[in-house]
This record gives structure tokens, sequence and C-alpha cells, in this order.
């Protein structure tokens, strides 16, 4: 039986030398880098410049209108001074509507562009103003506006034929927000 001992504790001890050795063996590595991976996104901004308008330049400010009464013409450049080419689309925000007046002013929306001596007028919206109210009415100005270009946006105001009695001596005020979107890829 020592026989038998000798053998399973050499048998025993091969095995633990065969795991401890193949365990504990040495391997290589080695590793590379691309360095400088980076990714910019797009500037998309307006901004708003009256220099460049021939005639008044907005906002709107008319008193004492009566139905059918209509205001000057104002106007006022849209810049696109973002980094991308982008899509301008506009919309009111109604800041002060006693008596519901706001409901009853209709706005002529007209771009304009000077070229040969030229103005040619391209219109982008005409109807009331009530249509353009909040983002979810939002009216392309433009489709393309390229980087560091403007769009000359004019507009008329009118008091609706059929305003009633009750919007008399009322003032509506509005905000236009001009919402620039980058175009697609």
């Amino acid at each position: 039986m020592d026989l038998k001992r000798i053998a399973m504790a050499g048998a025993t001890i091969t095995g633990t030398l065969a795991l401890v050795a193949g365990v504990t063996f040495a391997v290589f590595t080695d590793t590379a880098e691309i360095p400088g991976n980076t990714v910019g996104t797009a500037d998309v901004e307006l901004s708003i410049d009256n220099d460049d308008v021939v005639g008044p330049s907005k906002p709107i400010t008319a008193s004492n209108l009566v139905p059918g009464q209509q205001t000057a013409e104002e106007g006022a450049g849209v810049v696109n001074t973002g980094t991308v080419p982008v899509k301008v689309s506009m919309y009111v925000r109604y800041d002060s509507n006693p008596n519901g007046v706001c409901n009853w002013i209709n706005l002529t929306n007209v771009r304009r562009f000077g070229f040969g001596g030229f103005n040619v007028p391209l219109p982008t919206f005409n109807g009331p103003l009530s249509n353009l109210k909040g983002p979810s009415n939002a009216k392309e100005v433009i489709a393309s506006l390229p980087t560091n270009h403007q769009v000359r946006v004019y507009q008329t105001a009118q008091l609706d034929v059929n305003a009633p009695n009750s919007v008399q001596a009322s003032t509506c005020e509005w905000t236009e927000v001009f919402v620039a979107e980058n175009l697609a890829p």
C-alpha cells in the first residue's frame, strides 16, 4: 500500500504543479490608440438687423385704427448668424389682447429680395394674426437661408373690416418669434 500512496502523492503533486504552471505563464500584450476623435455640432442662430431695411423698421406701431384701416409697411432683416443653412419660420405670441382685439388683426407678411435694381415681394402669409398664434401655427418665411445671409421681412397690419364695437379703444400687442431649423443633411 505504501507504493499506492506514493503514486497517489506523486500524481497529486504533478497535477498541482501542472495546474500552477498553466495558470502562471506570462502573456505578452500591446495596445494601439487613435487620439483626437472629435465631433462638433452646428450652431443654429438667428438675429434681427434693421440696418438694411428700406423704409420704416419693425416693430409695427400704430394707433387709432378703424375697421379696414391698414398700417404702413414696416420691415426687419432676419439674419442667419449660425454655421449651417436653415429654414426660417415665424409665429406670434400675444403679449396683450384686451377684449380679444388681436383676433381682429390681419397681418400681411412678405419677404423681399433686391437684385438688379428690382425689389421683388414674395408673400409668405396673409390672414388673421390668430392663425399665427403659437409654435404649432408657425408659417415658413424661407425654405433655405444660407449662413451669413438675411431675408427681409415686411409686414402690414389691418384691423378687420368686421371688427366689433367691443374692440374699440383696445391695443393688441404681440411678439413675433422667428424659428430656425437646420436643413436635413
